[in-house]
């Protein structure tokens, strides 16, 4: 049985940072319950800010909305990637496919490495000649 994940993005400013009067836009990334937000670098007054968008039919306002489009269409994409991989779902993973971050991946080899480095000291020599012979 496949379990459903909900997922959902959305706009939101912070009065606590604002700076001049300009809120910044925060992106938050919302996956079964966990969130994840970041920075869009962008800032908006707080009579232009209208519950996740830009009121107004000017050009910065159009361009704003335009751009939070965007960031939430390249989410959406990772997100359909991800489950097409069927990778895990998570707000972070979103977050860090959209801002770039890699995860690091490790092979079974390079994690034994690390393991019989890492416990060599701790461990019984009978025991980390198992943990070799294994690897």
């Amino acid at each position: 049985m496949k379990t459903r994940s909900t997922y959902s993005t959305a706009f939101i400013v912070r009065s606590s940072r604002s700076k001049n009067g300009l809120l910044p836009i925060y992106c938050r990334i919302t996956v079964n319950s966990m969130r994840a937000e970041f920075s869009i670098q962008r800032s908006v007054s707080a009579d232009q800010w209208d519950n996740g968008k830009v009121k107004g039919t000017n050009e910065t306002a159009k361009t704003l909305n335009a751009y939070m489009k965007e960031i939430e269409g390249r989410i959406f994409d990772y997100c359909r990637d991800m489950r097409t991989m069927n990778k895990l779902v998570t707000a972070d993973a979103l977050k860090n496919a959209y801002l770039g971050i890699k995860e690091d991946e490790y092979t079974l080899v390079q994690l034994f490495d690390y393991h019989n480095k890492e416990l060599k000291e701790t461990v019984e020599w009978g025991t980390m000649k198992n943990y070799h012979t294994t690897k």
